[in-house]
C-alpha cells in the first residue's frame, strides 16, 4: 500500500514538473521575433477554414519577399518512415497552393485532398484585388471535385457580408447560415449591447477586434455567459501575435511561441485540464531563412510518451512573375 502511495506521488511530482517546465516557453518583451512570413493568430487554427479571410501569411513579407506563390505539401508521418526528407506519397494528405497579388494579397487558393496517394477532392477560390482593411475577401468558389461532397462543404466556410456599422460588422456562413459578428468598438458595444442589437444564436461567433488580428473569439449563451473563449495576446513593443488560449471546457489550449537570436522557430499548442499538463503539440520551423521556413515538422507528446504522432508540411517558394498584374 506505502509503495502505491509512493509511486503516486512520484506520478503528481512529474506532471508538476512538466507543467512549469510548458510555463517557462513564456518570452520576455525584447525577445519577440522579427516579421516573418506565418500569420500565428490564424494559421494551424480553425480560423483557416474561413477562405473569406485570407490572412494566413503577412502581406508585407509577401510583397517585400516578391513571392508569387506558395506550395504546401502535408504529409502524415508514421514512426516507421526512416528518411523524412523523401516522404513516400502514400503518406500525402494535403496539397494547398496560394497565389498572390505584387501587393501581397491572395489571388487564388487551390486545395487538394488524398487518401493513400489517390486524389479524393479539390477545391479553388479565386479572389479580387480587394481586401479590406479588415482582412475579408469575398471567396469565389471556382472549380471544385470530391468524391464526397459533403467533404468539401464541411471543410471550408464562405462568408459573405451582410452589414458593416461603424462599431459592429455581420457575416454569414453560405452553407450553414451562422453568423459571424466582429465588434469593432468594445467602448460602444457591450456584452448586454450584443444580445439585444445582433441577436446572436449559440452557433453564431463573436469576434473582438478584427479578422486581422483578432482579441477576442467566443459563443453567448443566456445572452451574457461567454463559452468557447479564444484570447489572443500582441506585442506592445511592434503588434506582432505572442500568444493565445483557447478555452473549451473541460480543457484549455495555450499557444506559446520559440525564438532564437530573435527568430521565431516554432511555437506550441498546450493543453491544460484543471491547470494540469496533458499534452503538446509542438511545430518547429527549418529552412535556410526562417523568416520563410521551408518544413514545419509536427510532433504531439504528453507525459508518457516522446512522440505519438507527427505530421510534415513542405514548402515551396516561387518568385512573382515581373510582368504579373
Amino acid at each position: 500500500m506505502k509503495s502505491r502511495i509512493l509511486f503516486f506521488l512520484l506520478f503528481l511530482v512529474l506532471l508538476s514538473c512538466k507543467e512549469n517546465k510548458e510555463k517557462q516557453v513564456i518570452p520576455k518583451e525584447n525577445e519577440f521575433f522579427k516579421p516573418f512570413v506565418f500569420n500565428l493568430q490564424n494559421m494551424w487554427t480553425d480560423l483557416e477554414e474561413r477562405v473569406s479571410f485570407p490572412n494566413w501569411f503577412n502581406d508585407s513579407i509577401i510583397q517585400s519577399q516578391q513571392i508569387g506563390a506558395i506550395h504546401r505539401s502535408i504529409y502524415e508521418k508514421p514512426a516507421s518512415l526512416k528518411d523524412e526528407n523523401y516522404p513516400d506519397s502514400i503518406y500525402l494528405k494535403e496539397k494547398i497552393s496560394y497565389y498572390f497579388y505584387p501587393n501581397g494579397h491572395i489571388k487564388c487558393l487551390s486545395i487538394t485532398s488524398y487518401v493513400e496517394g489517390e486524389k479524393i477532392g479539390t477545391a479553388t477560390f479565386n479572389y479580387g484585388n480587394t481586401k479590406d482593411k479588415f482582412g475579408y475577401n469575398f471567396a469565389n468558389l471556382s472549380d471544385s471535385f470530391s468524391i464526397n461532397s459533403k467533404l468539401l462543404q464541411n471543410h471550408f466556410q464562405i462568408d459573405s457580408l451582410l452589414y458593416s456599422h461603424a462599431d459592429y460588422l455581420n457575416f454569414v456562413e453560405n452553407e450553414s447560415e451562422n453568423h459571424l459578428y466582429v465588434v469593432l468598438n468594445n467602448k460602444n458595444i457591450d456584452a448586454l449591447m450584443i444580445d439585444s442589437i445582433l441577436k446572436p444564436n449559440f452557433s453564431d461567433w463573436i469576434m473582438q477586434g478584427n479578422p486581422r488580428k483578432p482579441a477576442k473569439l467566443y459563443r453567448l449563451k443566456n445572452k451574457v455567459n461567454q463559452l468557447q473563449v479564444r484570447n489572443f495576446s500582441y506585442s506592445e513593443h511592434n503588434n506582432q501575435f505572442s500568444s493565445s488560449v483557447k478555452e473549451h471546457f473541460p480543457f484549455e489550449t495555450r499557444r506559446m511561441l520559440s525564438f532564437k537570436n530573435n527568430c521565431c522557430f516554432g511555437f506550441s499548442d498546450s493543453v491544460y485540464s484543471n491547470s494540469q499538463f496533458l499534452y503538446h503539440t509542438k511545430y518547429n520551423f527549418y529552412g535556410t531563412d526562417l523568416i520563410v521556413p521551408e518544413k514545419v515538422v509536427i510532433s504531439k507528446s504528453n507525459h508518457e510518451s516522446t512522440l505519438t504522432w507527427e505530421t510534415i508540411e513542405y514548402y515551396k517558394y516561387e518568385k512573382l512573375l515581373q510582368n504579373q498584374p
